[in-house]
């Protein structure tokens, strides 16, 4: 019989995981590395609809912003597999 996964406890890591500091790289701020991205250049939906760009390095707001709209996600997640999708590949 298949083990029902505790979606409580998974996003409370993957809240923990979002929190990490985001590592520069060499070719920084195009290649990052973080559990979320791989990239400290995002797009970001404004409320009118729109894509902005943010630089996750250089803006702390911009990565305020970007780790509040993730964790948003991850609360409004109703599966396990909706939060895995946003896991960058190690």
């Amino acid at each position: 019989m298949p083990r029902e996964t505790d979606l409580l406890r998974v996003k409370l890591v993957a809240h923990t995981l979002l929190d990490v500091q985001i590592q520069e790289t060499a070719l920084s701020p195009v290649i990052v590395s973080h559990p979320f991205t791989s990239s400290g250049i995002s797009a970001l939906r404004n409320e009118d609809g729109s894509l902005s760009m943010v630089d996750l390095i250089n803006n702390s707001d911009d990565c305020t912003r970007w780790r509040r709209k993730v964790g948003e996600q991850i609360d409004s997640a109703e599966n396990v597999h909706q939060i895995f999708v946003l896991l960058n590949p190690p």
